[in-house]
């Protein structure tokens, strides 16, 4: 079995494009994105 530990930090278009297609994958993976709007 393998496990896989992702971090994506940045909930960007590329952050969030990146964390749907693991998730699409069952990949686990953790996301963490800036938590105030609007963004700076």
């Amino acid at each position: 079995m393998l496990e896989t530990e992702i971090c994506i930090v940045g909930a960007g278009p590329g952050g969030a494009a990146t964390a749907l297609r693991l998730s699409y994958l069952d990949i686990p993976l953790h996301f963490a994105g800036q938590s105030g709007f609007p963004k700076r």
